[in-house]
């Protein structure tokens, strides 16, 4: 269930994100219906192939309480949305790829830092294990 809602919170921060970024910029009016449904159609390809693996990969091999997990789940995230962006988009030089590869990334960090928590949360969770040797034995 918290995986869910990391997926939909990312993806609605993506969305606006995006679409504030391009009606900041370009002077006309931008569809938001294709761009809506290509990153469902991200979510739905990529999310489960490539994110959830990797992402939970490295939460077993990083340590998630230190101080730089801050910044390499977030990268990592940011790195892998350029699967999605290549997969979806073909001219790599469009400006409307750059914007689309703004729209994964911010997907990517914003579903690296749920992920910290995610795991963080569970470790909460758990119930507390006294130091070894405090039960009287050596």
């Amino acid at each position: 269930m918290k995986i869910a809602v990391a997926v939909v919170c990312s993806w609605l921060v993506a969305l606006i994100g995006y679409s504030a970024v391009v009606a900041r910029i370009s002077p006309h009016a931008i569809e938001m219906r294709p761009v809506a449904f290509w990153a469902t159609f991200m979510l739905v390809i990529t999310v489960p192939t490539l994110y959830v693996p990797v992402m939970f990969a490295l939460a077993e091999r990083v340590d998630t309480t230190r101080p730089v997990s801050w910044l390499v789940f977030p990268a990592v995230g940011i790195v892998l949305s350029l699967v999605p962006t290549l997969l979806i988009m073909h001219s790599v030089m469009s400006r409307s790829t750059w914007f689309f590869f703004g729209l994964c990334a911010t997907f990517g960090a914003v579903f690296g830092t749920a992920v910290i928590l995610i795991q963080a949360s569970a470790r909460s969770s758990e119930p507390l294990q006294p130091p070894s040797g405090a039960d009287g034995s050596s």
